[in-house]
């Protein structure tokens, strides 16, 4: 998902910020290891859809685990035209 990310960034810069608000939200997620109360634009689930249950409930994704980023890998070009 993260290079998708970025290479729809790369090809269609006027989105970039979009795709970057839907990356930290899923980043966040991973980093508290439950499942998100709301989307990515910060809306509400829809009523009785699994997303609301999940979101509403304490099940924890991975059995507990959660995820942090450890590194971010890029050249110099790339960090000050693209990061």
């Amino acid at each position: 998902m993260v290079g998708i990310c970025f290479m729809f960034a790369a090809f269609c810069p006027e989105t970039s910020d979009a795709a970057w608000e839907v990356m930290v939200w899923s980043l966040i997620a991973m980093f508290r290891g439950c499942h998100p109360a709301s989307n990515w634009d910060d809306e509400d689930w829809g009523v009785g859809t699994s997303e609301k249950m999940l979101g509403d409930s304490d099940v924890k994704l991975a059995d507990g685990f959660f995820g942090i980023v450890w590194s971010i890998k890029g050249d110099l070009d790339w960090f000050s035209k693209d990061f």
